[in-house]
């Protein structure tokens, strides 16, 4: 499953990543002893905010918000 994953990045790929984490911890293979969440909101006028998929950093430094009228 992992080795697939490896090979290629698609869509589908968030729900293969959360189906292996379930088989994980239903298997006692690995368990989390610690999670960070964290939840940030956009607007469609905001541009040039880029999320970091390993991390969960992000950057502002180019973020603009664009004038719609």
């Amino acid at each position: 499953m992992i080795t697939d994953l490896k090979k290629s990045f698609t869509k589908d790929s968030v729900g293969k990543i959360m189906e292996a984490e379930k088989y994980l911890i239903s298997s006692a293979v690995f368990y989390p002893l610690y999670i960070q969440n964290r939840y940030y909101a956009s607007a469609k006028n905001v541009t040039n905010v880029i999320f970091h998929p390993y991390g969960g950093d992000i950057d502002f430094i180019a973020a603009k918000k664009i004038d719609e009228s």
